[in-house]
């Protein structure tokens, strides 16, 4: 631009644009971002803000932040060269935008899905172990050890479902966790209690269905690291000894009818 080598107009406060070309620093970014912060500080007068008043130097981070924030999306925007050498069309860009949407929408629900079901079983788990020991039950121990095993693995314990359509309805299919020990037995057990009236509620959304098949599909989400060696199973821990923790948590074995 002529404006950087100092024989040039700068950038138009009517149509401001950045230079999405250079970094922050260069001079016609500089110059961006006074203009703006002279239009912030005119905002403010005319609108007679009453929050506490800021530095220029806080507003000039701020704004470049903001202008970090934009590039990456624009950079995303722009059409990248393909395997064949030659550059994307607006089509093509327009797709992978897209997909990549998609993906990270895949990604966020998955997250959401593995927190409800952290804190269903939590849920389960303590409601059943408090109302055992209300009791003075011998499953006391049942519940507390699975209260256990839940609280250990945590929310990236819990596996995530794929989705998928079957005779026009949406199906969940269970990922399968190649490194967590095997307790899907023990967790469709505490599953299965949701159906007891002191805890669940007939309120919500309509439930779906959701397979587990015999050979699922492996999790993409990573392992849950720091654990005691007996969640992780010892074929997966031998290529992957970095993992477990020192702690010790001595594994269990009930018998669980109906599951």
């Amino acid at each position: 631009m002529s404006f950087t080598e100092g024989d040039g107009p700068g950038p138009n406060p009517i149509n401001l644009q950045w230079d999405f070309t250079s970094p922050v620093s260069s001079l016609w970014n500089q110059a961006v971002v006074e203009i703006l912060l002279d239009k912030l500080h005119a905002l403010c007068t005319e609108e007679k803000w009453t929050t506490k008043p800021r530095s220029d130097e806080y507003w000039k981070e701020v704004i470049k932040q903001k202008f970090s924030q934009i590039k990456v999306i624009w950079t995303k925007g722009r059409p990248k060269r393909l395997e064949t050498g030659i550059l994307e069309t607006p089509a093509q860009v327009a797709a992978r935008l897209m997909h990549t949407k998609m993906d990270d929408l895949t990604d966020t629900w998955k997250d959401t899905w593995r927190v409800a079901k952290f804190h269903h079983r939590s849920t389960v788990t303590k409601s059943f172990l408090c109302t055992e020991m209300a009791r003075g039950t011998k499953d006391v121990e049942l519940w507390q050890w699975l209260s256990d095993v839940v609280d250990h693995l945590g929310t990236d314990g819990m596996s995530s479902e794929d989705s998928k359509e079957e005779d026009m309805q949406t199906v969940f299919q269970v990922c399968g966790m190649p490194w967590r020990h095997d307790i899907d037995k023990e967790l469709r057990f505490i599953d299965s209690k949701h159906k007891d009236q002191f805890i669940s509620s007939p309120k919500g959304t309509k439930p779906v269905k959701c397979i587990r098949p015999s050979n699922p599909f492996p999790s993409a989400h990573q392992p849950v690291c720091d654990l005691p060696a007996t969640f992780y199973k010892p074929e997966w821990l031998e290529g992957n000894p970095t993992f477990k923790s020192d702690k010790v948590f001595q594994w269990s074995q009930f018998i669980v009818q109906g599951i």
